[in-house]
Protein backbone atom coordinates (compact mmCIF):
# COMPACT_ATOMS: atom_id res chain seq x y z
CA UNK A 1 0.00 0.00 0.00
CA UNK A 2 1.51 3.32 -1.09
CA UNK A 3 1.56 6.12 1.46
CA UNK A 4 0.11 9.42 0.34
CA UNK A 5 -1.02 12.66 1.86
CA UNK A 6 -3.72 14.86 0.45
CA UNK A 7 -3.26 18.63 0.46
CA UNK A 8 -6.28 20.79 -0.29
CA UNK A 9 -5.64 24.10 -2.01
CA UNK A 10 -7.66 26.19 -4.43
CA UNK A 11 -7.60 23.15 -6.71
CA UNK A 12 -7.11 19.59 -5.55
CA UNK A 13 -3.53 18.30 -5.46
CA UNK A 14 -2.32 14.95 -4.24
CA UNK A 15 1.18 14.69 -2.78
CA UNK A 16 2.83 11.28 -2.88
CA UNK A 17 6.07 10.73 -0.95
CA UNK A 18 7.99 7.75 -2.25
CA UNK A 19 11.26 6.52 -0.72
CA UNK A 20 13.80 5.69 -3.44
CA UNK A 21 17.34 4.32 -3.40
CA UNK A 22 18.65 7.87 -3.80
CA UNK A 23 16.34 9.73 -1.44
CA UNK A 24 12.69 10.71 -1.33
CA UNK A 25 10.62 11.20 -4.44
CA UNK A 26 7.77 13.68 -4.34
CA UNK A 27 4.95 13.43 -6.85
CA UNK A 28 2.47 16.30 -7.10
CA UNK A 29 -0.67 15.23 -8.91
CA UNK A 30 -2.77 18.20 -9.92
CA UNK A 31 -5.73 17.84 -12.23
CA UNK A 32 -3.68 17.60 -15.47
CA UNK A 33 0.12 17.11 -15.36
CA UNK A 34 2.03 15.24 -12.68
CA UNK A 35 5.24 16.79 -11.36
CA UNK A 36 8.08 14.77 -9.84
CA UNK A 37 11.14 15.77 -7.85
CA UNK A 38 13.65 13.64 -5.99
CA UNK A 39 15.50 14.83 -2.91
CA UNK A 40 18.79 13.00 -2.24
CA UNK A 41 19.34 11.42 1.17
CA UNK A 42 22.58 13.35 1.64
CA UNK A 43 20.83 16.67 0.94
CA UNK A 44 17.97 15.80 3.29
CA UNK A 45 20.40 14.93 6.10
CA UNK A 46 22.56 18.02 5.45
CA UNK A 47 19.50 20.30 5.50
CA UNK A 48 18.19 18.65 8.66
CA UNK A 49 21.49 19.08 10.50
CA UNK A 50 21.95 22.62 9.18
CA UNK A 51 18.54 23.55 10.55
CA UNK A 52 19.65 22.74 14.10
CA UNK A 53 23.28 23.88 14.13
CA UNK A 54 25.07 27.20 14.36
CA UNK A 55 28.44 28.03 12.82
CA UNK A 56 30.65 29.85 15.32
CA UNK A 57 33.46 32.02 13.90
CA UNK A 58 34.78 29.40 11.45
CA UNK A 59 33.09 27.09 8.97
CA UNK A 60 34.39 24.00 10.77
CA UNK A 61 33.33 25.18 14.22
CA UNK A 62 29.70 24.02 14.17
CA UNK A 63 27.71 23.72 17.38
CA UNK A 64 24.29 22.51 18.36
CA UNK A 65 21.92 23.08 21.28
CA UNK A 66 21.15 20.08 23.50
CA UNK A 67 17.49 20.03 22.43
CA UNK A 68 18.51 20.04 18.75
CA UNK A 69 21.06 17.29 19.29
CA UNK A 70 18.53 15.17 21.19
CA UNK A 71 15.97 15.63 18.42
CA UNK A 72 18.40 14.74 15.61
CA UNK A 73 19.59 11.64 17.49
CA UNK A 74 15.96 10.65 18.09
CA UNK A 75 15.24 11.02 14.35
CA UNK A 76 18.36 8.99 13.51
CA UNK A 77 17.32 6.24 15.93
CA UNK A 78 13.80 6.11 14.49
CA UNK A 79 15.10 5.95 10.92
CA UNK A 80 17.43 3.10 11.95
CA UNK A 81 14.59 1.19 13.65
CA UNK A 82 12.36 1.55 10.60
CA UNK A 83 15.15 0.50 8.21
CA UNK A 84 15.74 -2.65 10.29
CA UNK A 85 11.99 -3.33 10.25
CA UNK A 86 11.89 -2.91 6.45
CA UNK A 87 14.96 -5.12 5.94
CA UNK A 88 13.51 -7.85 8.19
CA UNK A 89 10.12 -7.73 6.50
CA UNK A 90 11.62 -7.95 2.99
CA UNK A 91 14.13 -10.68 3.94
CA UNK A 92 11.25 -12.78 5.34
CA UNK A 93 9.39 -12.69 2.00
CA UNK A 94 9.57 -15.52 -0.50
CA UNK A 95 10.98 -14.57 -3.90
CA UNK A 96 8.82 -15.39 -6.89
CA UNK A 97 10.78 -16.70 -9.89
Amino acid sequence: MMTFKKVELVSEIFVHLVPTENGIGVVLSPEKNNMYAEYKWSDIIDDLVEGYTVTVLKNKDVRIAKDGKDLLLSIANKLHEESVRLRTRVNDMEVVD
